[in-house]
Order: C-alpha cells, then structure tokens, then sequence
C-alpha cells in the first residue's frame, strides 16, 4: 500500500492516536493499527549519540516522569525512560510504557502501514532518511513532514528516482584536409595576390581586379596596368593577349616581341 492508493479523504493516527491511547507508543501505534487506521504519525527528534527518539515535545518533562531535554538523551537512556500513564487519559494505563526510537516503529511498521513522520529538531531529517533507506522502506509508503524548507527538499530528493545525467556528446574530432586533397577535389585555394573585391589571379601571371570604373589588369612581373575594361572576360582576354606571365626568379618569358613591348611599357 502507498499513499497514492489511500481512497480521500483519509485518517492518520496523529501523535499515534493521542486521544484513545498514550501518544507515541509502540502500545498506541498497535491499538491504531489494530483499529484499520492507515497511517500513523511519529514526531522524531535526534538523540545525543545520533539515534532518533519519538516524542512530540521538547523535553520529556510532559510525558515521562523524568524531565529534561530530549536532545540530551543518548538512545540507552531514553528506553530508560518511564512513560506516565497515570496522568494520561485519565489513567488506566500500565505501567512500564517507554517513548519509542525511530528504528523499532520502523521496524514493526515499516512497509505494513504508512508513515507520517515529522522532523522535529533541526538536524533531524537527514537521519531520518539514511534509517528509512537502511531499513528498505519504500518512499511511496513514508510521508515526510517538517516546518524548515531545507527539509522539505531533502525529502522530496528521496522521493525522486535517483536519475544520472547523460553522458556528455563527443564532438567528432575536425578533420584535417591536406591543401593537395583540396586541389584534387577542385576546392578553389586563395591566391596570396587576391585582395577583398578582387578576383582569381587569372590568367597566369596577371592580376584581375575590379574597380570602380571597371575591371584592370596588372602583369605581376612588372607592375604594368591596363584597363578600365567593361567586363571581367574582356580584362582577361587583353591580359592573355600580351602573352608574358611571370616566370621563376622574376623572370618574363614570352617572345622577343612580347619582351620588348613589356620594355616600352616600362619606359613610358
């Protein structure tokens, strides 16, 4: 049974049925029990050596007939502890009744009823988790209950499946092209001679660049210019026409025609 199963509206034995039975006995929890009450409810509080107690209160001036403070108890001395069923209820009760810890209404009611338990001292939640988690105790049957907002968050984590983040997605490692992969693919490779708003150094040895009154030529060997031409063909047609391109060490190469008029042009 979990509480998602619980018909609303539903009854809890608060305090373990505080009104019939002395609260916070293991006496009490059973007479709820045995009566068809679904949930029953434990105030805990965590004790000086760790353990958890079950008291509503503070101290245990109220219930027991001893006094002091709850939180100064160590778990031997608080089963010590001597209930005071004389004044509850009018009497009636017998005596030899102790305050419960933690771990025995776990263990007699845990998965066989549901749980309303609430962390009364401060340091008590996280305790309370790792004796519910110790004991196998399912989070669906277990209602956790506490005035500070740090608790409340540490509850609903246990009541969350415990979900591990995804494995992060490699990036692919870049591949590397060499520049003569590129060339065989035809891939287009920048000249050291273009410039932004230039074109391919083409033909050989010249330069084709636009400029605002159309497009140039320069021959690369000896700077020489001409143009403007109306469109990029006409510029590149021109510059195949004076046939020299540039040639290892500088060099022109072409014919004696083609030297000499590179010459005169030089001179002008």
């Amino acid at each position: 049974m979990d509480f998602a199963e619980l018909s609303r509206p539903f009854v809890i034995a608060h305090r373990g049925g505080a009104m019939q039975v002395p609260e916070h006995t293991m006496e009490g929890y059973r007479v709820a029990v045995g009566q068809g009450l679904p949930v029953i409810e434990q105030d805990v509080s965590t004790l000086a050596d760790g353990g958890l107690g079950v008291m509503r209160d503070g101290t245990v001036d109220r219930m027991t007939t001893s006094s002091g403070n709850v939180a100064d108890h160590t778990s031997v001395s608080w089963k010590q502890l001597d209930i005071d069923a004389s004044a509850i209820l009018g009497g009636g009760w017998p005596d030899g009744l102790r305050p419960p810890l933690f771990e025995e209404v776990l263990t007699e009611f845990g998965n066989r009823v549901l749980l309303c338990a609430e962390a009364k001292s401060s340091d008590a939640m996280g305790p309370m988790i790792d004796a519910l988690d110790r004991r196998g105790i399912s989070p669906a049957s277990v209602l956790l209950q506490s005035y500070a907002l740090a608790d409340c968050r540490l509850a609903r984590d246990r009541d969350r499946p415990r979900r591990h983040p995804p494995p992060r997605a490699r990036r692919p490692p870049r591949r590397r092209v060499r520049r003569s992969a590129l060339q065989e693919r035809g891939a287009r490779m920048t000249d050291p001679f273009e410039r932004p708003g230039h074109g391919p150094a083409d033909p050989e040895g010249y330069l084709i660049e636009q400029t605002p009154d159309g497009y140039r030529w320069t021959c690369r060997a000896d700077a020489r210019t001409a143009g403007p031409f109306t469109s990029r063909e006409d510029a590149v047609a021109a510059a195949e026409a004076t046939a020299p391109t540039d040639a290892p060490g500088g060099q022109l190469r072409g014919s004696r025609g083609s030297d000499a008029h590179c010459l005169e042009e030089r001179m002008r």
